[in-house]
């Protein structure tokens, strides 16, 4: 990347969120004040705590294994961006291949009423709303690790994506970011862990607990609480609409967006 961008570029990253952000802070609003009319669309997953516990194990069994017959296949690479990329995406190919094996011996889940476009515009619109509420929860946790003089610095693979000089490892980094990451997370943290606890604690614990941990996952001080923030609205758009595709699509725009922001300068 070049080490000196226009400073156009920055008015047009500025001007470009502050929209997303007032958009989706009206989309927020209306949702909220129009929170009685919605029921929920998701509904409760009927499976046995083994059940669970069997699939669960399948996941992560699928994440495991891919990556770690790709890491004895390829072995340790010089290259730092392979190290990073190669097996993180082996790892979310595993866990969605994992995923499809525990369907298999799982009861199907209800069809929903939401065709995939109507449910690819809505994972737009929980997009637009998560960019509002992003923006804010990025800003106070800034000024509450500013005030406790903690220096937390950005993820690494931000740094990965401003440092790259060639058309290649930018392609291959948005792809796990895009694609892998996004589809792999959501059925993890929405679809399995989320929908689980939910019915089963209290409903903030099933929001919030697996926004903890798929935050903790991140291990970045920096973007903690804003993923935990982000975890919990994905989790909403699964509950509202029932549809998984919703978040997935809500994730894959909101990584896009941070791409072109660090891209254009914005994350430096």
């Amino acid at each position: 990347m070049p080490d000196d961008l226009p400073a156009s570029n920055q008015l047009l990253i500025n001007t470009t969120q502050a929209v997303f952000g007032l958009i989706g802070l009206a989309l927020l609003w209306n949702e909220w004040r129009n929170r009685h009319h919605h029921r929920p669309a998701l509904v409760k997953w009927t499976v046995s705590p083994l059940q669970f516990i069997q699939s669960a194990l399948c996941v992560v069994l699928g994440g495991v294994v891919l990556h770690t017959v790709l890491i004895q296949t390829l072995g340790d690479q010089s290259d730092v961006l392979w190290n990073l990329l190669v097996p993180g995406g082996a790892f979310s190919v595993g866990l969605i291949v994992g995923a499809l094996v525990a369907a298999l011996g799982l009861p199907a889940a209800p069809r929903q009423d939401a065709s995939l476009p109507r449910a690819t515009l809505l994972g737009a619109k929980a997009f637009l709303i998560i960019i509002a509420v992003a923006l804010a929860s990025s800003f106070l946790w800034r000024a509450v690790l500013k005030i406790l003089g903690i220096d937390a610095p950005q993820q690494e693979l931000i740094d990965h994506f401003v440092r790259a000089d060639s058309p290649g490892p930018l392609l291959a980094l948005s792809f796990v970011a895009i694609i892998l990451a996004p589809v792999a997370e959501e059925i993890v943290f929405r679809a399995g862990l989320f929908r689980y606890l939910l019915g089963r604690v209290p409903r903030w614990i099933a929001l919030v607990l697996p926004a903890v941990i798929f935050a903790a996952l991140h291990d970045n001080l920096a973007s903690f609480f804003p993923l935990v923030v982000l975890g919990v609205f994905f989790a909403l758009a699964y509950e509202r609409t029932g549809r998984l595709i919703v978040p997935i699509v809500a994730h894959a725009l909101f990584n896009l967006n941070t791409i072109l922001v660090v891209l254009n300068g914005g994350g430096e």
